[in-house]
């Protein structure tokens, strides 16, 4: 059974995203067989609920990758999406950009973060 990846980003970011991916797997965070789930490439459907979406989605994961940058740090989405990985107690993995030095919300505050010399 493939291990499902949640990848919560700032849309600001999306650039980054597939070296962000690579260097996930290069680490050995990520296996090139997992599934991996993305919010901006989550179907929607008119009249769904992009949140209903983005909560089942993240219920099936095993592993929530959030990549904090000054962009997530303002994004509502991305503080949604740590609130519900928090909430569906699910493992957590922060990665920042290398050299950025970024005060993390209180809810991932105790967690080890990775930094990745990823450049858009």
């Amino acid at each position: 059974m493939k291990n499902k990846i949640f990848i919560s980003y700032a849309y600001q970011d999306n650039n980054e995203i597939n070296k962000l991916k690579s260097a996930l797997t290069e680490k050995g965070i990520i296996s090139d067989e997992a599934d991996l789930m993305v919010d901006s490439q989550m179907p929607l459907v008119p009249g769904s609920s992009l949140r209903g979406a983005i909560r089942s989605a993240m219920e099936s994961a095993s592993t929530v990758v959030v990549y904090w940058t000054k962009n997530s740090a303002s994004s509502d989405f991305v503080n949604y999406e740590m609130g519900m990985a928090d909430a569906l107690d699910k493992k957590v993995v922060v990665v920042t950009p290398k050299g950025e030095k970024l005060d993390l919300p209180s809810n991932i505050a105790d967690i080890q973060v990775l930094e990745l010399d990823i450049e858009g």
